[in-house]
């Protein structure tokens, strides 16, 4: 798990949510501006997700009638 991929994607989150609210506050950028932003943090969050998984695939397995998540 990469460090320092990680503080940069919450850096990247944290710019995103000043921005948004301050394109809401003053009324520009509009729902561009927004989208945008939004499309960042949700990247972000993937990138997140895929450096804490170590890159490994989620499976959902059944046994004894009950679903579990294995890494392969």
């Amino acid at each position: 798990m990469n460090k320092t991929k990680i503080i940069v994607e919450i850096i990247c989150i944290i710019l995103s949510v000043f921005f948004i609210s301050f394109a809401i506050e003053n009324n520009i950028g509009g729902l561009f501006g927004v989208s945008v932003a939004g499309a960042i943090i949700f990247w972000s969050v993937v990138r997140i997700w895929k450096e804490i998984t170590d890159g490994k695939k989620l499976y959902l397995t059944r046994k004894n009638r009950k679903f579990q998540i294995q890494r392969k």
